[in-house]
């Protein structure tokens, strides 16, 4: 540590000795004008032109007054009990020294006396003269600063504490429940817990962190700061007072001065006056003053010896004498009032120089008394704020300790059992047979019912019912996709918004490469005035800041490439899912139809076969019946009635009319035979009943013809459908065990992104935390001598 340019401090003033030989100066030109007062004096005014020049020998300071003598001792003594002080202040800063790094400021700092250039009692608002207590200025202002870069400071630790609170919010907000929710009932329940378990562990870390950094660092940094911004100023305050005392001092002492230079100035005249009556008197009574009486010559050496009051006492008596003598009464008394008014000025004026002294005294002082408090609140405020960045740094690795991130993997149980939650899939095509009343039941379960009334193979019913659990299977995993999907994005969406924040936040303070263009970034005001090794600890703390924000941004956008696969299959699950399920429905429909077609083309040939038999039976019976009824003319017209009219039966029908009959009483009850017993001739009947019985031989023929035919499209159906249903439940399975896979590997993915954030993060706590450890204790006071070496060249 150099040594320090000041020298002790010593009491002074620009008002007292200086001023007084400059003022007596100004006597010089009284005491002239005494001594010319008689011009060729004669024996009479011996006396009292002895006492003249003792006056202005006084004056002039070659003999001093006693008044000049007491002012002198008066200053002799104040400088000496000011250096008695100072020197006893000097010995207790150096023995009260708070640290063995920094010096005492008030040992450093101190304004030196030995030029009046470092008066206190000059003016503060000048820049020139206003030299008394500048490295104290110089402290308090650079106190002020980093006031307020300590708040920014806090302030911006305060909105990153904001940050984790609002990044644990929108975690525990929506995705707990939608993890929950997504994986209840499902194969990767059990999975899906211990993920939601890792995850809230992250959280409840990260808002730890967040509540520490407000509650242990922001906040008690602000408040430092702000008593910081409240007490040096306050201190300096007093300091300022103690300077304004002085000031006033040396401005009332500087009005009396003038006064006295008026009252020296007033004398003269007097002088000048009594010298020229003097002159005119001696002119005209010149011959009156060539045998004058001696008078009584006063030994002023005798006078001198004896008290001050009394050597005046001696020349003011023997000026009024000469007065008396010569007639100069008034002149004589106005010299005498001009030098008492003197002596009156000189001894105010000593008086006030006496109060500054004293002034500058209490300034000199208090300037001490501030540098030692200023140093003490800096040497806090360093010790503090190392200790904070400490507890930050600290807070965040035990935060990264207490996250529980450890993912166990649960064999995924695909079996069809009460972990598949299925969902209901209606059908897109309504049931063929039944109306929509009636068919609930069918579509609702198992399809054995509706096979066996379409005659369809039990083993149908099986395939039907795995078919229609796999589809619906399949709309419970895509819903769990949904869900899963959103989670892992939900989650990455909020750590990439606490990034961003977080990255915007340091660039607004001048960090992260970027500045603000509007205002000077508080980095920037902070790199001028605060200490090296502060400066390299919070700049840890701001790379850690930094770091985190560069993993935080990482890690979403590792989740994010995790769901990337969950992406791709939800792009096509819904389409293939809706595929999935109109293609089964179809399949089934078609082999419904061809059921169905089989079991009408069976009915209708039943039908035709036996109406193929009552055409038959009726032709057999005509045949053997007789002809005791008919007429005696066979060709001839008969008539009978029906339905109340009288008809007209031609003797022999056409094929035409056979047709049309046969149509006819088709439509009567019982086929119409009694009718046409009644109507017809025998062998009318029998042309009727054999036109009609060989065309229930063609309608049978061609019933047979389609029944056949809708048995092999039914076998085929069948055949078709068990192909395409089994490689669909097949494809199915397949999918199945690839989407739970999927979806279990982008949870995995999100527990391993967030154990990852966690070791680098927990890496570069570490590596900040050494860092900072090189300079805690009172190591980080070498600051604050350095700052002292600094500014004690520069003052």
């Amino acid at each position: 540590m150099a040594s320090s340019m000041f020298n002790k401090p010593k009491s002074f003033s620009l008002g007292s000795k200086s001023d007084v030989d400059s003022t007596m100066s100004d006597t010089d030109t009284v005491t002239s004008n005494c001594n010319a007062l008689t011009g060729s004096p004669t024996s009479d005014d011996s006396a009292v032109e002895t006492q003249f020049s003792e006056l202005s020998a006084s004056d002039r300071g070659e003999t001093e007054s006693p008044t000049s003598q007491r002012m002198d001792r008066s200053l002799h003594i104040i400088s000496d009990e000011s250096d008695k002080t100072m020197d006893g202040s000097h010995r207790d800063a150096t023995a009260t020294t708070t640290n063995n790094i920094c010096p005492m400021w008030s040992q450093v700092f101190a304004t030196p006396s030995t030029s009046p250039a470092f008066t206190p009692s000059s003016d503060m608002s000048s820049l020139k003269q206003n030299l008394h207590g500048l490295a104290l200025k110089l402290s308090t202002d650079r106190a002020k600063i980093l006031s307020r870069t300590g708040k920014n400071c806090a302030t911006l630790l305060m909105d990153i504490a904001t940050l984790h609170d609002e990044l644990t919010h929108s975690i525990k907000k929506q995705c707990p429940s939608t993890l929950q929710h997504a994986a209840s009932g499902t194969p990767m329940e059990e999975f899906a817990n211990n993920v939601n378990a890792c995850v809230m562990s992250f959280t409840k870390q990260t808002q730890s962190f967040g509540v520490g950094i407000r509650n242990e660092v922001a906040k008690p940094w602000l408040d430092n700061s702000a008593n910081l911004g409240d007490v040096v100023p306050k201190i300096y305050s007093e300091y300022v007072a103690s300077r304004s005392k002085c000031a006033q001092a040396r401005k009332d002492a500087l009005k009396m001065r003038q006064k006295y230079v008026g009252s020296v100035k007033d004398a003269e005249g007097a002088i000048q006056s009594l010298r020229k009556a003097r002159v005119s008197k001696h002119s005209m009574n010149s011959s009156d003053l060539s045998n004058p009486a001696s008078p009584q010559r006063v030994d002023s050496s005798a006078s001198s010896q004896d008290g001050g009051g009394e050597e005046d006492m001696e020349w003011e008596n023997a000026l009024r004498d000469f007065g008396i003598r010569h007639g100069l009464t008034k002149n004589c008394e106005t010299v005498i009032c001009a030098f008492e008014e003197i002596q009156t000025s000189e001894e105010q004026y000593c008086s006030l120089v006496d109060l500054e002294n004293a002034a500058v005294l209490d300034a000199q002082t208090m300037e001490l008394n501030a540098l030692d408090a200023v140093q003490k609140v800096e040497e806090e405020r360093i010790l503090f704020l190392m200790e904070s960045l400490d507890r930050f740094l600290r807070s965040e690795q035990t935060a990264l300790d207490g996250m529980h991130l450890e993912l166990a993997l649960v064999p995924l149980d695909l079996s069809s059992g009460s972990n598949h939650k299925e969902l209901p899939v209606p059908s897109s095509a309504p049931s063929i047979f039944m109306s929509p009343r009636k068919r609930t039941q069918s579509e609702d379960g198992p399809a054995i019912a509706e096979t066996r009334l379409l005659n369809l193979p039990d083993n149908l019913a099986e395939l039907r019912d795995n078919m229609k659990s796999l589809v619906g299977r399949q709309a419970t995993r895509l819903k769990t996709l949904k869900l899963v999907s959103a989670y892992n994005d939900g989650v990455a969406s909020a750590i990439e918004t606490f990034a961003a924040g977080l990255q915007s936040r340091l660039e607004n303070e001048g960090y992260g490469g970027k500045t603000n263009s509007k205002n000077s970034p508080s980095s920037v005001v902070l790199n001028k005035n605060e200490g090296e090794r502060i400066l390299n600890a919070w700049n840890k703390v701001v790379s850690s800041l930094e770091t985190y924000a560069v993993h935080a941004n990482n890690l979403s956008k590792q989740i994010k490439r995790g769901n990337y696969e969950l992406y791709n299959i939800l792009l096509s699950a819904e389409k293939e899912l809706k595929a999935v399920n109109e293609s089964e429905e179809n399949r089934w429909k078609y082999l419904c139809d061809a059921a169905k077609g089989e079991t009408k083309a069976k009915l209708k040939q039943k039908q035709l076969v036996t109406d193929l038999e009552k055409a038959k039976t009726r032709l057999t019976l005509v045949d053997e019946d007789g002809v005791s009824d008919a007429v005696d003319e066979s060709n001839s017209e008969r008539s009978t009635s029906f339905m109340g009219q009288s008809t007209k039966i031609p003797p022999s029908l056409t094929p035409n009319m056979n047709k049309a009959m046969g149509k006819m009483f088709a439509i009567l009850p019982g086929g119409g035979e009694d009718v046409m017993n009644k109507m017809l001739k025998p062998e009318q009947r029998a042309a009727i009943l054999k036109k009609n019985l060989a065309e229930a031989k063609l309608k049978e023929a061609k019933a047979t013809g389609s029944f056949e035919i809708a048995s092999n499209v039914k076998s085929q159906a069948i055949s078709a459908y068990e192909n395409q249903a089994e490689a669909a439940v097949t494809k199915l399975k397949t999918d199945e065990e690839y989407v739970w896979n999927e979806m279990q590997k982008s949870l995995a993915n999100t527990v391993g992104a967030l154990k990852s954030f966690r070791a680098m993060q927990h890496d570069s706590v570490v590596s900040s935390l050494e860092a900072i450890l090189t300079h805690n204790g009172g190591v980080v006071l070498e600051d604050l001598a350095q700052w002292t070496v600094n500014t004690e060249q520069r003052v």
